[in-house]
């Protein structure tokens, strides 16, 4: 579609699936999880873009590096809570 021509494959899938799983990894109810990911996404795109500035990296694979980060510790942070509930 036009964001993958216009963005490129990694920002454009990498930004939509990653605040998703994220989100999806707290275990909270749907409407709280498309307000997590959207919140999730814009932070992952600006943090991203100023890693880039900072680092010089490349901005989309720095915004994809920024949402794998809050993948991870999301995904950490629900299998925590997974094991701490009787």
């Amino acid at each position: 579609g036009l964001a993958t021509r216009a963005l490129g494959a990694l920002p454009t899938f990498g930004l939509t699936l990653l605040p998703a799983i994220a989100a999806l990894s707290l275990r909270i109810g749907l409407r709280q999880v498309f307000i997590v990911a959207a919140l999730l996404g814009a932070a992952s795109g600006a943090l991203g873009f100023l890693l880039a500035i900072l680092t010089d990296w490349s901005v989309g694979a720095s915004q994809i590096l920024t949402a794998a980060a809050f993948a991870l510790i999301f995904r950490l942070l629900g299998l925590f809570h997974r094991t701490k509930a009787p």
